[in-house]
């Protein structure tokens, strides 16, 4: 698979909040923050427009674009079949539903250090869950269970024909070419045909737990290419030749989509594809100052306070100490990235004279590389082999991220937000090990993997936190609810989400 980003990571490195009040404390004072931030998607933006989550892994009819490891099963009979134009493998109809969504608990702590300078630090905790339901239907399939698997000992008995049949061909053949007889190059010709008739069948049967069925066209033309050596053989006076290749009689099962990505045996060997939850796990620690750069405030004419304008910046560090997606799980998005990032910001607050103001935040995240396993593969193959499954080295690409939310206030105490935030990354890049199996696309496995969203929402904040500083008599605290949607976006993994969030403020001096 590719890069699919943590479920949240969309909304920037803290989520999408509703800010109000901005990032500084006065000095001496500790902010403590708790938000509970529930989001959920079912289907991804894509690269040719917006699709269901589970469409790369429903197909009509389902082959090699979404079961990569089918490729040898076919090219195995391209070689036993010479000449012959080999249907691709179609295992049937397959539809799946899937419906990704996370809990994200971030705890944070903010302490003022100066009048201009405030530190802190967020402890995210993530619980993963993906709703999947899929169901396969053997409609249109020219591919059945292997006999391998059903009738082994006739396989068996066919392949120890075959190679009995060569060997006494390579006898004749041998015989003819040391006296020269004109049928030599006629018979070394046959002798290569068979060998690669051998060959390809032996690999067809062993390889990925299906084989054609008898009575469709690739059954067809097992038996077809089988008669045909025979009586080429029987020109040699071989008679032995095998001429009823054993073909799959059973269709595959209504199970037999759990086993195609479970069972080693069929190449891909991954978790099942099921619904599944996580527990609760750290994602990527955060660690941030942020100062003021400047502050103006102007009076009105009679002198009481007016707007006022802070613009400041921050760095962020983010650490490694998330979860990466599991590449044997293929619809787990990890609790974080699992890498360092080094972020910077710049953001404004302004008050207008009245009800009215505007909140404005710009960051730009530089991706650290890392180390990462995964399946190298191409986005569109949804079910990829386990041989593709490899320790890379990781660079992520770079990310930006812009909000503004405009607000009014209700009350003294309750405010409206409007969220508007722009995420958007570049494409990742990845180093492949010495010794990574051959054909590994390295190149088509980040393809799509940059990507960007739109989001908005509508929040309330009710807060005494002004009041508080004005030096009331009441308890310093901030409540917070918002609903956000994602409004447009693009790439192949990225979420068309909805969500909802609630989250708690708690402020009190410490020194």
């Amino acid at each position: 698979m590719g890069f699919p980003a943590p479920l949240h990571a969309q909304a920037g490195a803290d989520g999408s909040a509703v800010e109000t009040d901005g990032p500084l404390l006065e000095p001496g004072r500790l902010r403590f923050s708790i938000r509970a931030l529930f989001e959920s998607a079912d289907h991804v933006f894509g690269a040719d427009g917006r699709e269901a989550l589970g469409a790369r892994f429903s197909a009509d009819p389902l082959g090699a674009s979404v079961v990569p490891a089918l490729q040898r099963a076919e090219e195995g009979l391209r070689r036993a079949l010479p000449g012959e134009s080999v249907a691709p493998f179609t295992l049937g109809v397959s539809d799946v539903v899937i419906t990704q969504s996370a809990l994200r608990v971030p705890l944070r702590v903010d302490v003022g250090v100066f009048d201009w300078l405030s530190v802190g630090g967020t402890a995210p905790f993530v619980r993963r869950r993906a709703e999947v339901q899929s169901a396969y239907r053997p409609d249109s399939a020219n591919v059945g269970l292997t006999p391998i698997v059903s009738d082994p000992a006739d396989v068996s008995d066919f392949l120890n024909s075959m190679e009995v049949a060569v060997f006494q061909l390579r006898q004749r053949v041998e015989d003819a070419c040391a006296a020269q007889a004109p049928d030599c190059s006629s018979g070394t010709a046959l002798l290569a045909e068979s060998q690669d008739f051998l060959t390809g069948m032996r690999d067809a049967y062993l390889g990925q737990g299906v084989f054609p069925l008898a009575g469709s066209s690739l059954g067809d033309a097992i038996l077809a290419r089988a008669g045909t050596l025979d009586a080429r053989f029987r020109a040699f006076g071989v008679n032995t030749f095998p001429t009823a290749p054993p073909l799959a009689t059973e269709p595959l099962g209504d199970g037999f989509f759990d086993d195609l990505v479970t069972s080693p045996a069929l190449g891909i060997g991954a978790a099942p594809l099921a619904t599944w939850t996580s527990g609760f796990e750290l994602g990527d620690v955060e660690l941030f100052a942020n100062a003021r750069v400047a502050r103006w405030r102007w009076a009105d004419s009679a002198g009481a306070e007016g707007a006022s304008l802070e613009l400041g910046g921050g760095l962020l560090i983010r650490l490694p100490t998330g979860t990466q997606d599991d590449p044997d799980n293929l619809v787990d998005r990890g609790s974080g990235d699992g890498q360092l990032d080094v972020e910077g910001r710049l953001f404004a607050n302004f008050r207008a004279r009245g009800p009215w103001g505007v909140w404005a935040d710009v960051r730009y995240t530089r991706q650290q590389e890392g180390d990462r396993t995964m399946r190298v593969a191409p986005p569109e193959a949804a079910l990829p082999e386990a041989s593709s499954r490899q320790r890379v080295r990781w660079a992520p690409g770079d990310q930006v991220f812009l909000r503004v939310t405009p607000r009014v206030a209700l009350t003294r105490e309750v405010t409206l937000a409007l969220d508007l935030t722009h995420w958007s990354r570049g494409a990742d890049q990845l180093t492949l090990p010495a010794g990574a199996p051959p054909g590994l696309d390295r190149s088509a496995a980040v393809r799509g993997t940059d990507a960007s969203a739109t989001t908005a929402g509508l929040g309330l904040v009710y807060s005494t936190l002004p009041r508080w500083r004005a030096g009331a008599s009441v308890r310093p605290v901030e409540f917070r609810f918002q609903i956000f949607w994602d409004a447009a976006g693009s790439g192949v993994h990225t979420l068309d989400r909805t969500g909802v969030q609630f989250g708690v403020r708690l402020v009190r001096d410490i020194f």
